[in-house]
């Protein structure tokens, strides 16, 4: 699992290296050799057809977080796993890593990347997304999306939230729109389909809120 230090360490200038260039070319042919050993196993087994459209689309914080973390190839990897169950548009793939919107407040790091074992759990959450839930009520944002653990805890959730499994998304509509109506049409998705995608569903005072496929239930 890969985790970022926290806020406040972030913007630290690191260490310069004795041969700078040396090691940064050498890091880049390794990134490169990664990519591309990663794109043939996919081609091998014909499930990469493309690369996947705003691959390296995402913001100057979660491309440090990148950078301090070494795992370019790794987000690659799962960007290109997303786009295999075609589900890799439906929302930024970054923002599914985003831990949550107050990681300022608790001084934890924004974002985090589960383990490989755990990215088949996103896979119905976003299936719904795509077809159950974005065509009535538009674009949605991610609010949070993978925790670890630690913030987890810190930031109050439920002790066996899904959020750690990473089958679990706090979103928010994109466009602005009415409350009452944005909770009728998810308890009426809840009701009608909550058994068939296993679906949770969480709502909160504001415009957020909590859906995933790990159980059927409601709060």
């Amino acid at each position: 699992m890969i985790t970022l230090a926290p806020q406040s360490h972030r913007d630290r200038t690191p260490g310069r290296s004795k041969c700078p260039c040396r090691h940064t070319w050498f890091n880049r042919i390794k990134h490169c050799a990664l990519v591309l050993l990663a794109g043939s196993l996919l081609n091998a087994c014909g499930i990469l057809s493309e690369v996947p459209d705003g691959l390296h689309n995402y913001p100057p914080d979660f491309q440090q977080f990148l950078n301090d973390n070494h795992a370019h190839a790794e987000y690659e990897e799962f960007v290109y796993f997303l786009q295999s169950h075609g589900v890799h548009q439906i929302v930024p793939a970054w923002q599914l890593l985003q831990q949550g919107s107050d990681f300022r407040k608790h001084d934890m790091a924004r974002y985090a990347l589960p383990e490989r074992t755990n990215w088949n759990e996103m896979v119905d959450t976003l299936v719904f997304l795509k077809h159950d839930l974005i065509p009535l009520i538009g674009p949605v944002r991610v609010l949070s999306g993978f925790r670890t653990p630690e913030y987890n805890r810190v930031a109050g959730g439920a002790r066996r939230s899904r959020h750690m499994s990473f089958s679990a998304l706090d979103l928010r509509p994109v466009a602005e729109m009415n409350r009452t109506k944005l909770h009728r049409i998810l308890q009426n998705r809840w009701h009608t389909l909550g058994e068939d995608y296993d679906l949770g569903l969480g709502l909160y005072s504001s415009l957020r809120f909590h859906v995933d496929t790990g159980g059927h239930r409601q709060w």
